[in-house]
């Protein structure tokens, strides 16, 4: 279960998502190649890269796990697939390189684009949504940032995980 409360400016949503789990993997490079190598090896843990010799149902979004210095996206980041909730039993990777990640519930502000991206414009909506949150003095994790992709026609979101207030 996904609950979403709206922000009063409107400018992002924030969002508690429940327990989830993904399988990762770090990569290197600040270009689409480095995204599409990790891609490359989460889709082989899927397709029978795992101890189990089994496809691993994976869903929507897939996307990237980062962290910031300085405001700027650092170029050492994970890439990631969501396992499906459904999976109790999760195989382990052949690859040594592809781990098992998972969390709690936790809440996260977040920003939709409805249009396509490309992967040279994200360090400046990532700019501008520190920005929005610092504006409103919103309390948020600044260095550790998701950027989830759920189509590669445009449906995409920028989130950062929510501290206590």
């Amino acid at each position: 279960m996904v609950r979403i409360a709206l922000n009063r400016l409107e400018k992002y949503d924030t969002v508690e998502f429940d327990d989830r789990q993904w399988v990762e993997t770090v990569v290197d490079g600040r270009d689409d190649d480095a995204f599409q190598v990790g891609l490359e090896k989460l889709f082989n843990y899927s397709h029978f890269g795992n101890d189990a010799g089994t496809a691993v149902p994976v869903s929507a979004p897939w996307g990237i796990l980062g962290t910031l210095k300085n405001g700027e996206l650092q170029p050492r980041f994970s890439v990631f697939l969501l396992l499906v909730p459904e999976l109790k039993c999760i195989p382990e990777p052949l690859d040594e390189t592809v781990r098992i990640g998972g969390s709690r519930p936790e809440w996260f502000y977040i920003k939709v684009f409805e249009q396509k991206i490309e992967m040279e414009q994200y360090p400046e909506l990532v700019t501008e949504f520190l920005k929005d949150l610092e504006q409103d003095n919103q309390k948020f994790y600044e260095e550790f940032i998701v950027i989830a992709i759920y189509s590669r026609y445009g449906l995409m979101e920028i989130g950062f995980l929510k501290t206590e207030e």
